[in-house]
């Protein structure tokens, strides 16, 4: 027994090293294995619970919406911003997976209507406003009392939405119009609250509402790293409208409607893209896919979608600059067009530097006689220190380097004359273009060089028989001044050369000039510089052909007389010795004449009569009427037989310049004379030219055949006319007459010389000027003496006037007689006769001092028995 007993012993000795290693390692391995899956157990017990919790809140959140709207009865509409800035209308941005999510806040506004026993109606509006900054779904009760549904009043949805925070009862909105003032008891019924948080996005469909009576909404929110979208459709109980509130309660036209941009940036960049919303004001509504964005001014700058103009993204250039101004419109749903005011934006400049401004082109060619607008021929280029290049939007500014005859500048105008290019120095024209974009002032020159083009043959007078020019015609063509080296081809110039009434063969004709070539010719050639430079360059010309021996038209049978009076009718016939008269060299009976006047002249006729002969008359000028002077015409036509039908012979035209005298006019002194003294005047014959204008010629002596301007005579020292006026009473106006018969080139049609039948008269006033007066008085008592008596002391006073008033004098007297003395007082003299005397007499000057010098007059006075003076 003690055997087994240790036997058992010795084998129940315990682990060996080996065993309890191999233990231990089961035992790790087996507790590993029990940690991991009770950590995992764990964490997907964490998971799944985190995941539910968002999962009940997403719910709960779309329970708390649904709620809100299954029993809708008026109307929902759902739109970008939130609070008193919606924007545009959505009606479905439901998004696929992995789509971006929303930029902007929403807001989704569900509208009842409760009708109470008195008929009036309670309008509640319930509002959730999606914030995506907060990510928080807000939510806000609203409501407003009228008459009834249809009654008219109306709201604005900024009106209705605004003023989250106002808690106020009967509040309206201080910018509504009159009609939207007609909402009553507007009041915050629930303020602002949280309604879910965590809301990473918010979309919802609202395109089946009237259809299908459904409404989907999707959320998106957080569970960890991982973002859920979750969506969740409402079938609604009634059917209702999708509409801003106030068109839910009202029917008010849509022609009321307007359309506003919102939310416009106050500047953009060149080459960014910005999102434009708009707002509708107003009652009514519109079709959404009528909505047109535009840019209407600088459309360079930028555009909107042309697929989609629905769609408000504006994109700018990378070369904008300036402003651009953007409109949005859209069509009512009754079909009128509605438009916003436009917008415009400034765009920001580049933040790179100008560093040199190029133009289009550094010369141009410009034909002489021509207005170029530069604006529209340059364009400026400016180039950034960044690389870049930008077209110059803001007018360049030009100035003239150096100048030229001939060529100005006036903004963009170059106006450039015919007295341009004519030599070297005047041929080109440097200007200096300076642009007003980058501020820098940076400056681009441009050489205009200028083409002309000029006549050289025929020009001048050419006599029957003398062989046309080379070529018919031939020409210059410069170009800067200098005869150009590669002028275009003679093809393509225009030419033409007709006589002035537009008859004439000249090119086609006979090699030399024929009798049926005499008359006036103009000489045209141009050249359309297109595709070489700017304008057209031409010229005209015009030469004469002339019979040789051709007798001209002479006037009262003397070549050299070239005027004819006004107010008279004159005879024309060939073979005449006065009027208009013409000698044609072979004097045979086979030719006949047409007398004509070249153009209409104001103021003068022609008529033809038979047998040659012709009448012209010059009416006569009168104060608001002058008769023009004008050129008259014959038509001489030779026939090889006595009849008309047997041929010409030769035909031609000879023409005469007349200028017309329509009166006369005195060049007056205007000074005043004196009795027996002269006063000064010049002669002046009025003449009017064919063209109109009128001159003045001075007379002479030599220029009047016969004068009757009685004291009347030529001072050749002065070239003056002098009148020599007679003895008269002072302040005494004179008419002065001038009347004359023939002036010397000028021809009256007057057969008989009858000098008062023809003769003409003018005239003018001159006065006399000054006044005197002498007085004798009693020096003691001053009564007025008329005849010598027993007075003690005579006073003698000298009185002179000038122009109506006192005049300033001095007196001085001598040859007293009859006075035992006498005493000098001023103008005056005091004077005691001599008892034995029966005659006091004295003598003197009085002195006149004027602005053009002194007058001096002598008098002298005599006292007997009456009382008398001269002054002289």
């Amino acid at each position: 027994m003690k055997t087994k007993e240790r036997r058992e012993r010795l084998q129940n000795k315990g682990f060996t090293l080996i065993e309890l290693i191999v233990t231990i390692a089961i035992i790790a391995i087996f507790s590993g294995v029990v940690l991991t899956f009770i950590s995992t157990g764990s964490n997907t017990y964490r998971s799944t619970s985190s995941s539910a919790k968002v999962q009940m809140e997403t719910q709960e959140t779309f329970d708390q919406i649904e709620d809100l709207i299954i029993d809708v009865n008026r109307s929902l509409y759902y739109a970008n911003g939130s609070g008193d800035s919606l924007g545009a209308e959505i009606k479905n941005d439901i998004k696929q997976s992995g789509g971006a999510n929303s930029t902007g806040d929403k807001t989704f506004i569900i509208c009842n209507e409760y009708k109470n026993g008195t008929g009036n109606s309670q309008y509640i509006c319930d509002v959730l406003d999606w914030d995506k900054d907060d990510a928080t779904i807000y939510y806000s009760q609203k409501e407003y009392k009228a008459a009834s549904s249809s009654a008219g009043n109306e709201t604005s949805v900024e009106s209705l939405m605004a003023a989250e925070d106002d808690t106020e009862e009967n509040a309206v909105d201080a910018g509504a119009s009159e009609s939207e003032t007609k909402v009553k008891d507007l009041k915050m019924k629930v303020d602002r609250s949280v309604l879910a948080t965590g809301i990473l996005d918010f979309r919802a469909d609202v395109s089946k509402v009237e259809s299908d009576k459904i409404v989907r909404f999707q959320l998106s929110t957080q569970d960890g790293t991982k973002e859920i979208e979750t969506l969740h459709s409402v079938s609604l109980r009634n059917t209702v409208e999708v509409k801003k509130p106030a068109d839910s309660y009202d029917d008010a036209p849509s022609t009321s409607v307007g359309i506003k941009i919102i939310n416009a940036p106050s500047s953009v960049d060149p080459g960014n893209s910005y999102t434009l919303d708009y707002n509708l004001t107003g009652n009514g509504k519109i079709d959404p896919t009528t909505i047109k964005w535009e840019v209407t001014a600088n459309t360079e700058n930028g555009s909107f979608p042309t697929a989609d103009p629905t769609y408000g993204k504006l994109t700018l250039s990378d070369t904008a600059s300036g402003t651009i101004t953007v409109i949005v419109s859209a069509r009512t749903v009754d079909g009128d067009m509605i438009t916003s005011a436009p917008v415009t934006i400034p765009i920001n400049g580049k933040n790179a530097t100008p560093e040199s401004f190029t133009l289009s082109t550094n010369s141009i060619l410009v034909a002489a006689d021509g207005l170029y607008d530069l604006s529209t021929i340059i364009k400026g280029t400016l180039s950034y220190s960044d690389n870049t290049t930008a077209d110059v939007k803001n007018p360049i500014a030009w100035s003239i380097k150096n100048p030229c005859t001939g060529v100005s500048l006036n903004g963009s105008q170059l106006t450039v004359t015919d007295e341009a290019g004519k030599d070297s120095a005047n041929g080109s024209v440097t200007l200096t273009a300076t642009e007003k974009d980058s501020g820098a002032n940076k400056s681009a020159d441009l050489e205009v060089r200028i083409a002309r083009i000029d006549l050289t043959q025929p020009v001048g007078t050419y006599k029957v028989g003398d062989a046309k020019p080379a070529g018919r015609y031939t020409y210059t063509y410069m170009e800067a001044g200098a005869v150009a080296q590669s002028r275009p081809s003679a093809t393509n110039f225009t030419v033409s050369i007709k006589k002035t009434d537009g008859t004439g063969d000249y090119i086609g004709g006979a090699d030399s000039f024929t009798a049926d070539d005499v008359g006036e010719w103009t000489a045209r050639i141009s050249y359309d510089l297109s595709g070489r430079g700017y304008g057209t360059v031409k010229d005209t010309q015009t030469f004469r052909v002339e019979d040789e021996g051709n007798s001209p038209i002479t006037i009262n049978n003397n070549k050299s007389i070239n005027a004819v009076a006004a107010g008279q009718t004159y005879q024309c016939e060939p073979n005449i010795n006065w009027g208009f008269g013409f000698d044609p060299k072979k004097k045979d009976s086979l030719w006949k004449v047409r007398w004509y006047l070249k153009d209409t002249y104001q103021g003068v006729s022609i008529t033809n009569t038979t047998n040659n002969k012709a009448s012209l008359t010059v009416q006569a000028a009168t104060k608001d009427f002058i008769p023009h002077g004008f050129i008259i015409g014959l038509e001489y036509t030779k026939y090889n037989k006595w009849e008309e039908s047997s041929g010409i012979a030769q035909h031609y035209y000879v023409e005469k310049s007349v200028n017309v005298v329509y009166g006369l006019e005195l060049t007056e002194d205007k000074q005043p004379i004196y009795g027996g003294g002269t006063y000064a005047m010049g002669v002046n014959m009025l003449a009017a030219r064919p063209d109109g204008s009128t001159y003045k010629k001075s007379l002479t002596e030599n220029d009047v055949k016969n004068n009757f301007w009685s004291n009347a005579k030529y001072d050749s020292k002065t070239g003056k006319w002098l009148y020599e006026s007679q003895p008269v009473g002072a302040e005494t106006k004179v008419l002065v007459e001038f009347k004359i018969y023939g002036i010397s080139g000028v021809f009256y049609d007057d057969k008989s010389d009858n000098a008062t039948k023809k003769s003409t008269y003018i005239s003018t006033e001159v006065t006399m000027l000054p006044t005197y007066s002498i007085t004798a008085i009693d020096a003691d008592t001053g009564e007025e003496i008329k005849q010598l008596g027993t007075s003690k002391k005579i006073k003698f006073e000298v009185h002179a006037h000038y122009k109506g008033q006192k005049a300033d004098y001095t007196v001085k007297w001598n040859d007293v007689q009859g006075c035992k003395s006498s005493t000098e007082e001023d103008q005056s003299i005091i004077c005691t006769p001599n008892t034995t005397t029966d005659k006091i007499y004295c003598g003197g000057n009085v002195i006149i001092k004027t602005e053009s010098g002194n007058i001096t007059k002598s008098f002298n006075l005599t006292l007997n028995n009456t009382f008398s003076f001269w002054v002289g």
